[in-house]
């Protein structure tokens, strides 16, 4: 206990700056663990386009890369709130149905090509 009062005494900011790096690599390591069980689980693979999803969520449940979903969902680089399959079938001038067949394709061209 006296080596752990010594170095808050005297190496107050190396101490917080390793503590913090430890709480980082915390919260990285269960988020990045939640997220593998949860895309592993058979019910989060290739679920159904819903409004409410992302791309990214989207891209995660089909297993495509960013570049592939922002390709066949036509998306730009835009700073502000991320928008939902729903906002992106519109704008596109699709129904959620059509979208997910362009996903559902684009998924099988790049699974495809990766075996």
């Amino acid at each position: 206990m006296t080596f752990l009062k010594y170095i808050w005494e005297h190496q107050k900011l190396p101490l917080l700056i390793f503590l913090i790096a430890i709480g980082a690599s915390l919260h990285f390591s269960v988020q990045f663990i939640a997220r593998t069980a949860y895309f592993n689980d058979p019910k989060h693979k290739q679920q159904p386009i819903e409004a409410w999803m992302t791309p990214r969520y989207v891209g995660m449940s089909y297993r495509l890369p960013p570049s592939e979903m922002a390709d066949v969902l036509q998306l730009t680089p835009a700073a502000g709130p991320r928008p939902r399959m729903g906002e992106i079938a519109a704008a596109l001038g699709l129904s959620l149905a059509e979208v997910e067949s362009l996903v559902k394709s684009r998924a099988a061209q790049f699974h495809g090509d990766k075996k």
